[in-house]
């Protein structure tokens, strides 16, 4: 693993996988507005029988077109959190504290009882750790 490890270009390796973590924010985040537009869609659609019958194809087309895109939001954020419990608990959480919620430095010393430099380094351990996993480490 060290040889592993001392081939890889960090800054470019956190870079890579940085994007993964805040594009997973976003995706859960819209995966739950979705999920609101669509239940609200089913429930407009099932009340609402005096439209047209090219209107409600419309809305099915919409609503079906909206599902796939869940469902392709779905699959991305499974695979992350696969690749995420991999990473030994303090890892993972550290990450996820970071990019899913977001906590600035007082509250991370506060959370993990230790200084920020000391969560710097975990941080980048991490990351570099998730990168191997999912496999977009960049080499030198």
């Amino acid at each position: 693993m060290k040889a592993l490890e001392d081939r890889i270009d960090v800054k470019q390796t956190r870079r890579e996988v940085q994007k993964h973590l805040k594009v997973l924010g976003k995706r859960m985040f819209r995966s739950q507005i979705l999920d609101y537009m669509s239940i609200s869609s089913s429930i407009l659609s099932s009340s609402d029988n005096h439209g047209s019958a090219d209107n409600g194809g419309k809305l099915l087309k919409a609503m079906e077109k909206t599902e796939q895109k869940n469902a392709d939001i779905q699959t991305y954020i499974e695979s992350l959190m696969n690749a995420l419990n991999k990473l030994e608990e303090e890892q993972r959480d550290i990450l996820l504290a970071k990019y899913l919620y977001k906590l600035d430095d007082e509250e991370f010393e506060e959370q993990f009882n230790t200084s920020m430099r000391t969560i710097y380094t975990y941080i980048k351990e991490a990351e570099i750790d998730l990168a191997i996993i999912l496999g977009c480490a960049v080499f030198k």
